[in-house]
């Protein structure tokens, strides 16, 4: 399930930089990414494979190779994305990756168990250090 479950994902994530590719400045660009994200559907079956990874030791080095891989395939795409419009990331583009999608993942799982809010509540977007320095 993990394996099927991160495929989504990582095809989804086609949607998500496509999506940024059309923001037009930085903080529409870490608008889209937020919004993109949370309505994958993919994002909320990889919620459900993680949450079922458990105490399975196998289970738990496979979500890390599966996050590592995830993690890795973002940050490429933000250095591509930075580099092509001379934006910074103050964070730097590896934690920019791994924090937006542990928020995501963590935001997913509260709308799950039906903690409800919305965008006053998780500033997902904040997640990304990225800014245009001019």
């Amino acid at each position: 399930m993990l394996d099927a479950a991160f495929a989504l994902l990582l095809r989804d994530t086609t949607r998500l930089q496509a999506a940024g590719r059309r923001a037009t400045d930085v903080g529409q660009f870490r608008e889209v990414l937020a919004r993109t994200a949370l309505a994958m559907p993919a994002t909320v079956i990889v919620v459900q494979a993680l949450a079922r990874a458990g105490d399975d030791a196998p289970q738990r080095e496979r979500v890390r190779l599966l996050l590592a891989v995830l993690f890795r395939q973002s940050e490429r795409y933000l250095e591509r994305v930075t580099r092509e419009r001379d934006w910074t990331s103050a964070s730097g583009v590896g934690r920019d990756a791994r924090t937006f999608w542990s928020a995501v993942f963590g935001a997913t799982l509260l709308a799950s168990a039906g903690v409800t809010g919305g965008p006053s509540d998780l500033d997902l977007a904040a997640t990304l250090s990225i800014a245009d320095p001019s």
